[in-house]
């Protein structure tokens, strides 16, 4: 059976815990035992190879500022602006392109027909299978400008959420708001279908 686990925040905790997803789940959990139940890993790499996950959706995910009661584990991905968080969702980005560009050569970054196939094929056939990863921006506030997308796209990005919480570009779903899509989420909508990237709807508000 070919799993899909359609979201993971494997950078952020990666960079917010510098968690070792090389190690198993045990491993990391007494690294970590200091930290609070709610940010305990789940998920590492030598887990989802044995559960038979051959491709996850990995997540840029960044907090803004104005999110009630942020973790102190929590302040490193915290953003004011929308240039703080273009640059805190790169540093993530760039977490996934060193993943599948480093040692660890079963570990794919999923960006067109021919690396999903070549994932898809190898959990089939291969006993050495490879993990593919789809970069997935969950708040799309680190687009400074729709106009910037095709940058975003040239490195990978192929989902995105408009909102987590409230964004430049939508409503989120944990507030009250009801102004739903903003004039520059309408224009981001735009360039997204231009280069036919998939809209994840889950954290918009109705």
């Amino acid at each position: 059976m070919f799993i899909v686990d359609a979201h993971l925040d494997l950078a952020y905790n990666a960079l917010t815990f510098n968690r070792d997803y090389l190690q198993s789940v045990q491993q990391i959990r007494a690294a970590e035992a200091h930290l609070p139940a709610h940010d305990i890993a789940t998920v590492s790499f030598p887990q989802l190879k044995a559960a038979g996950v051959g491709l996850v959706f990995g997540t840029l995910f960044v907090l803004p500022a104005n999110t009630r009661n942020l973790l102190r584990s929590e302040m490193r991905s915290v953003y004011h602006d929308a240039q703080e968080a273009h640059h805190l969702a790169m540093e993530q980005l760039d977490y996934y392109h060193r993943l599948a560009d480093g040692e660890q050569n079963h570990i794919r970054l999923v960006t067109n027909s021919k690396s999903l196939e070549e994932v898809l094929k190898s959990n089939q056939n291969d006993k050495q299978p490879l993990l593919g990863i789809i970069p997935l921006m969950e708040g799309a506030d680190p687009i400074r400008e729709p106009e910037e997308l095709e940058m975003w796209f040239e490195k990978g990005v192929r989902v995105i959420g408009l909102a987590w919480d409230d964004t430049r570009y939508s409503a989120g779903a944990w507030r009250s708001s009801r102004h739903g899509l903003t004039n520059q989420g309408r224009a981001l909508l735009e360039v997204m279908a231009q280069y036919g990237m998939i809209l994840d709807l889950t954290h918009m508000n109705e």
